[in-house]
């Protein structure tokens, strides 16, 4: 059991590392093209260092269950259940809040692609 915490604890610390070092460092074809772009990109990136750093403290909170007697061992793991429950509500958060960016960001694609399609029949001409 004392091996499954430390494991289980050192992975949970070893994805928000990964997890933030991606954010800041950025996701495949992401582009800051508009004030839409920026304003959610930001945004996006100060509720995931949130969400990141509540993935660590769970992992370490789950490092500190084993060294600890059995009250704070049922503490801890409360906490963590709390913790990763607040991850997923975030994380529905965050789902509202990428819908709303791509319906704001539609409107701005559309019209790209019609200036596109009409310069391309431009030179057709």
């Amino acid at each position: 059991m004392i091996l499954s915490h430390i494991i289980l604890g050192v992975t949970l610390i070893g994805f928000a590392i990964w997890l933030q070092w991606t954010e800041r460092r950025g996701w495949p074809n992401e582009s800051l093209d508009s004030e839409v772009d920026s304003h959610y990109f930001q945004r996006r990136m100060r509720w995931r260092r949130r969400v990141n750093l509540i993935f660590a403290l769970c992992g370490v909170l789950i490092l500190a269950a084993n060294l600890a007697g059995p009250r704070f061992f049922v503490l801890a793991w409360m906490l963590v259940t709390a913790g990763l429950l607040a991850v997923v509500v975030m994380a529905g958060f965050d789902a509202i809040r990428t819908q709303r960016y791509m319906n704001a960001k539609i409107p701005e694609i559309r019209r790209r692609f019609l200036d596109g399609d009409s310069q391309q029949q431009d030179e057709d001409r």
